[in-house]
């Protein structure tokens, strides 16, 4: 992740700054439950992962990811069905610590001026839970930042 809105690092927040989803995905130990449908979101960035290392196979941090997750079963099971793709529109929900549950719909978009980057953007459905949800962590997210 290179960069978040400030309702996008709410929402992350359990896993640090500018977290790397893929080493998140598959090292932090809260990630299942974060994530609803962690096998999905485990898919969806190892496809993610094998689309950027074929653009940038010399890319010193991705082939430091690789490296990490060499010895982790459930990261290389994945990356042996060398399954590529881009992050494709598609409901997530996640558990998070603070907020609950939130169910949010992201379209993912290329960025024209850097390949390989791509804008993810999600939404909560109108007057949902969890739309009070991301109103609460956006309110949270002003407090601490107000000091």
């Amino acid at each position: 992740m290179l960069a978040a809105n400030p309702l996008g690092a709410a929402l992350l927040a359990p896993f640090g700054e500018r977290p790397s989803m893929v080493r998140v995905v598959f090292t932090d130990p809260g990630a299942p439950a974060f994530f609803d449908d962690w096998p999905a979101a485990a898919d969806a960035v190892v496809d993610a992962l094998r689309r950027n290392s074929g653009l940038f196979p010399a890319d010193p941090d991705i082939l430091a990811v690789l490296e990490d997750l060499a010895d982790r079963a459930e990261f290389t099971g994945r990356w042996a069905r060398q399954g590529v793709g881009a992050l494709p529109r598609t409901d997530k929900t996640f558990h998070h610590p603070e907020a609950g549950r939130i169910d949010l719909t992201y379209q993912t978009f290329d960025v024209r001026d850097a390949p390989g980057q791509q804008l993810q953007v999600g939404t909560a459905a109108p007057g949902s839970r969890s739309e009070q949800a991301l109103t609460y962590l956006g309110a949270v997210t002003t407090r601490v930042r107000a000091g």
